[in-house]
């Protein structure tokens, strides 16, 4: 049987559905509804995006959050720069640098991120490119072998940006194979090469810190994982340089990893800095180092996480126990590939990864273009602290950001409860902002038995809401067909809404895989609400004669209000 297909569903440059109110039955009124998608396939971006892969041309995002928009970088000669405030409506904000007549390199432009100076305010754009100058030693070294990290600067996050420049008027970069720390590393070997790409600057409070990858060369094969701290924006502290993540070792030189080949990759580095409470109630603080692995053609390309104690390490990676990669696709899945060379960003108390993706969302391919969806913190009760679980990556309709719709999820702060609970499953699972992805993310869903669950979302006072969404169970067998009924309860009445349906595109048709982060979506003009009561019953697939699989199960419910 074939697939479903949301080719047909084309992004929307305006509010695309217009919903009538409710029509009076009884004491109860039938809301008028939209599924977010109307008959024209255009959805409603006020309230929500969809990775539609704009711009087919734009790989290795780098983003920033800057005054209510998200600013990509990408890679490319010169650098393009383009901003969403909601992920649904881009803008092409033209060429954020060129390189400039007399600089330093001469091609491969790179992996650009953005980062605000703290001292001066200014914008530095960060890059790798291959450079003029040979390596020392090798007179015959290809643009790869010659790629160093190069720094721009700006006024504006946007550009154009302008390379650095040193007290003799030359463009600056960091070039490690012509220092003494990176000397000590390549030792005797006959090209003095430190060829190095993808850089990401990040602040430990006042303090700089620069990650790079050291890329693959003649004398040795697999991308790694380096750090060091930083004078200023422009020069590094050399004598920090540490190695902090290589290929298959779980730290640098330790054991080797048995669960993930990762293909002599790691690479696109971005650093988080996040503080939990364990379990005794104590405050944990750890360093994120996330990075990319596979490379950038395979459709495995995904995102993985090493956590240490400092910014630079030691570093230990995570394992498929503690949900690795936490970013990426299974190979099964059809809607998206080649989903990594990311960055974290925080908006409005949400944290986005934004991301490449492969066009060619089956089969994977060199064209690339921008991605986002939402990442959470999740308890690791093994480990005593917080890990990064990313809601994707999906191809449906998602909660627009909240700093840009100006709705949040407001079934964080409700209290939950539900019937016929199947084996002690927590109704916490249905408000604690996690969607089940993958085989690992099963423990993350709400069960509840075959004859279905009636679940009550309870307000301490009453809010203003203007959609809901439920979103499924990522296992075919465990999927539901329909909502049987959804009841709002406020001052103002009651308004119901009947046999709200999953999407069709979101399943095969042979209902034998699901697409993973769909949900059932029904909006509605503002109602005044303290009390909604969804009731569930249907069965995606019907004719399941495993008992482990009679019941059903539901990944999270999100309520869009103030």
């Amino acid at each position: 049987m074939k697939k479903r297909n949301l080719a047909g569903l084309v992004i929307a440059g305006l509010m695309a559905c217009t919903i009538p109110f409710a029509a009076c039955n009884g004491g109860t009124a039938e809301l008028s509804y939209s599924t977010g998608i109307n008959a024209e396939g255009f959805y409603d971006n006020e309230l929500f995006y969809r990775n539609d892969l704009p711009f087919q041309d734009a790989p290795d995002p780098g983003a920033i959050y800057e005054n209510g928009y998200f600013y990509t970088v990408t890679t490319g000669a010169p650098f393009k720069c383009y901003r969403t405030r909601n992920f649904a409506n881009w803008e092409y904000m033209g060429y954020a640098f060129t390189p400039s007549g007399d600089a330093w390199s001469y091609g491969h432009y790179w992996a650009p991120e953005i980062i605000k100076g703290k001292e001066d305010g200014k914008f530095y754009l960060y890059y790798s490119a291959g450079a003029r100058e040979l390596p020392v030693g090798a007179p015959d070294a290809d643009m790869t072998e010659r790629m160093r990290l190069g720094v721009a600067v700006s006024d504006n996050v946007y550009g154009p940006y302008r390379e650095c420049r040193d007290a003799e008027g030359q463009t600056i970069s960091f070039d490690l194979s012509r220092t003494k720390e990176g000397l000590n590393y390549i030792g005797n070997k006959p090209a003095k090469i430190f060829a190095t790409i993808d850089a990401h600057p990040f602040y430990d409070g006042d303090d700089l810190y620069m990650y790079f990858v050291k890329q693959t060369d003649r004398n040795e094969s697999g991308n790694s994982l380096w750090g060091m701290k930083m004078k200023s924006p422009t020069e590094p502290d050399y004598t920090t340089l540490t190695k902090l993540a290589e290929p298959r070792h779980v730290t640098p030189g330790g054991d080797i990893i048995n669960t993930e080949d990762e293909n002599t990759v790691n690479e696109a580095p971005w650093m988080v800095k996040h503080t939990s409470v364990n379990a005794s109630g104590e405050s944990v603080t750890k360093y994120y180092l996330t990075f990319s692995i596979y490379g950038y053609t395979d459709r495995r390309y995904s995102v993985c996480t090493a956590v240490g104690d400092s910014p630079l390490g030691e570093f230990t990676k995570l394992d498929r126990s503690h949900g690795q990669p936490f970013h990426g696709i299974s190979l099964d899945f059809d809607h998206m590939s080649g989903t990594g060379h990311h960055s974290l960003i925080e908006a409005d108390g949400e944290t986005f990864i934004v991301y490449h993706a492969h066009t060619d969302r089956e089969h994977g391919s060199n064209q690339r273009a921008i991605a986002a969806d939402r990442v959470t913190w999740v308890y690791d009760a093994a480990l005593g602290y917080d890990i990064l679980h990313s809601n994707g990556p999906t191809y449906s309709l998602q909660p627009a950001p909240s700093a840009a719709s100006g709705y949040k999820n407001l079934a964080k702060d409700a209290t939950v409860t539900a019937t016929n609970a199947e084996n002690g499953s927590s109704t916490a699972l249905l408000n604690d902002g996690v969607i089940a992805i993958h085989s690992f993310d099963d423990d993350k869903e709400f069960r509840f038995g075959a004859k279905g669950t009636e679940i009550t979302i309870e307000f301490a006072e009453e809010k203003t809401v203007r959609a809901v969404m439920v979103y499924n169970s990522r296992d075919n067998w465990l999927a539901f067909e329909k909502i049987d009924s959804i009841l709002f309860e406020g001052e103002g009445g009651k308004y119901e809404i009947k046999n709200l349906a999953y999407p069709e595109a979101y399943y095969w048709e042979d209902l034998s895989q699901m697409r993973p982060g769909g949900a059932a979506v029904a909006e509605f003009k503002e109602i005044k609400v303290k009390k909604i009561t969804f009731k569930i019953s249907e069965k995606l697939k019907k004719d399941v004669s495993d008992p482990d699989y009679s019941g059903l199960a539901v990944s999270e419910i999100v309520v869009l209000g103030k």
